[in-house]
This record gives structure tokens, sequence and C-alpha cells, in this order.
């Protein structure tokens, strides 16, 4: 096993995951940082708005967050593009309504 240094120092707050040929830093904030394994250069940096994201999930072209809210985002794997995220307001909404239909 080879160690490798990181091309810069990643906040005690992240959770690194190894997936889809990159390592992975997710952020409580939501921003996500990929670095190449083989020699620790970041790759991308990307900022999404689903808060405290868990253990992301990887397809071969897209990497999924999910918050414990529920709030969903899809990144591009190779450029961390944001290519979608559920609607912060649309899916309170959604909840209200549920809530207000099990008074009933």
């Amino acid at each position: 096993m080879t160690a490798v240094r990181l091309s810069e120092a990643q906040p005690e707050t992240s959770t690194p995951t190894l997936l889809g040929g990159r390592l992975l830093y997710t952020r409580p904030s939501g921003s996500v940082r990929a670095f190449a394994p083989e020699d620790g250069r970041r790759l991308w940096e990307s900022d999404s708005t689903v808060e405290s994201p868990g253990v992301p999930v990887a397809s071969a072209t897209h990497l999924y967050l999910a918050s414990p809210s529920g709030r969903l985002a899809a990144l591009d794997l190779r450029t961390g593009r944001v290519v979608h995220e559920t609607d912060p307001e649309g899916y309170a909404a959604v909840v209200a309504a549920f809530l207000d239909s099990l008074k009933g």
C-alpha cells in the first residue's frame, strides 16, 4: 500500500469515501471535493444544497448525495457539476401536506 498526501488538508468534519476512481470528501455544508487517489491532486470541488449528506453513492457517471431531511442531489462524477437537486421549499410543502393528511 502506498500513502499519498492530498494537495490540501481536509477539515475533520469531512467524510472520505473512495468511489468511481476518486477520493471524495463530503462536508456538512453539502460541499464535495474530489481528489485523484494516485497522486492526491484535487480534481474538482462542488457546492450542493444538501445539508449533512450521508455517505455518497456513485454510478458510472454520477455521484448521489442525500440528507437526513430527504434532500437529494446528483453531481457529474467527472466534473462535479450539480446536475440535479431537489427543491428545499417544494420538499417542505410535500412534508407539510403529508403531515396534515395524518391529522384527519
